[in-house]
């Protein structure tokens, strides 16, 4: 903090700001450590997706939780902007997307036409092969684009950077661009 306010001063911390600092810290270990030990600590939940005139679920918004072992459950608010800042996004998105298809399929053998909602953050789009990992489980798994829908916040339709806009491309060419849904999302 010293050094954004130039040479020669000193910063003096609060007791809350050193607090938060710490448990940033412990979380973004504890998150590196879920990563690196099969995703121990992370998992899905879905929100059901209901058909009020038919009054029939058809699909679920696939979301994603983290339980600490010091904090116990932790926020996506807070959680995914650590796991974005870290990279460990990337890893912990495939590992989501992977879950949420094979969930989807295993529904679809009773709920023919069940569809999940996934979502997609900026960092994942700009920092990743995303599109390779999607169409390499939807492959694997034998689903048809129709079962999913890709999740995006605004702001990454809103961008104007080359890696969003090949992504839409690349959306369209997969046969998924129909399946993206608007929101405002915390992310992943």
């Amino acid at each position: 903090m010293a050094k954004q306010h130039g040479r020669n001063c000193c910063y003096i911390f609060q007791e809350e700001e050193y607090q938060n600092f710490l448990r940033i810290r412990e979380i973004t270990n504890e998150l590196h450590s879920a990563v690196n030990h099969d995703f121990r600590g992370f998992s899905i939940i879905f929100q059901p997706v209901m058909d009020i005139r038919q009054d029939k679920l058809t699909g679920a918004e696939v979301l994603i939780r983290f339980a600490s072992k010091k904090f116990g459950p932790i926020s996506p608010a807070e959680f995914i902007p650590l796991l974005e800042t870290s990279g460990l996004i990337i890893p912990t998105g495939r590992w989501f997307m992977r879950e949420a298809i094979t969930a989807c399929r295993k529904i679809r053998m009773q709920i023919p036409d069940f569809k999940v909602n996934i979502n997609v953050s900026q960092v994942q789009i700009t920092k990743s092969d995303i599109i390779t990992d999607l169409i390499s489980e939807m492959d694997a798994s034998g689903l048809p684009p129709a079962a999913i829908a890709i999740e995006l916040t605004e702001s990454i339709l809103l961008e104007k950077n080359e890696k969003a806009q090949n992504f839409l491309k690349e959306l369209k060419q997969a046969g998924l661009l129909s399946g993206i849904l608007l929101g405002t999302v915390v992310s992943l």
